[in-house]
């Protein structure tokens, strides 16, 4: 057996012929993570970070995670937020700022503050002028939605 696997940003920009089935069996659309995927993956990145200030307690933790969700979106629609990747930067660059400015620990406001320099500058705001219009389209034509919970 053998699978071919592709990706795209931007799909209208593959040729109708290679979009035909025999081409390709199926076509996957995946959207921009939800508060709670964007959640979930701040605890996978944050995990191991050993000097964040609330590492060693779960609930603090559980909500620092809720509250960066919350201020990484970017309208009231769940799904218009920043990607996994800009998550990891928000993690990796305050990371940085810690040991930057000689501190014990990575702090929220530190967080929340990298938040604030990535804002305009993520894989969204890239794609801002694409994105909307894609997905519309693609809602239209009836491809299947890799992303879970979404339509």
């Amino acid at each position: 057996d053998v699978y071919v696997i592709a990706t795209a940003n931007n799909i209208d920009k593959i040729p109708d012929e290679f979009k035909r089935r025999g081409r390709f069996d199926a076509i996957f659309k995946t959207m921009m993570p939800t508060k709670d995927e964007r959640a979930a993956i701040f605890k996978s990145h944050l995990k191991k970070v050993r000097q964040l200030y609330c590492a060693n307690n779960s609930d603090e933790f559980d909500t620092l995670c809720r509250e960066l969700a919350t201020a990484t979106k970017y309208t009231k629609d769940d799904d218009d937020g920043f990607s996994g990747a800009d998550i990891n930067a928000v993690v990796t660059n305050a990371v940085w700022e810690m040991v930057a400015s000689e501190a014990k620990e990575v702090t929220k406001d530190m967080l929340k503050q990298e938040i604030v320099k990535l804002a305009g500058k993520t894989q969204r705001d890239v794609m801002a002028n694409n994105y909307v219009p894609m997905r519309e389209k693609l809602k239209k034509s009836g491809y299947a939605n890799a992303s879970k919970g979404k339509e």
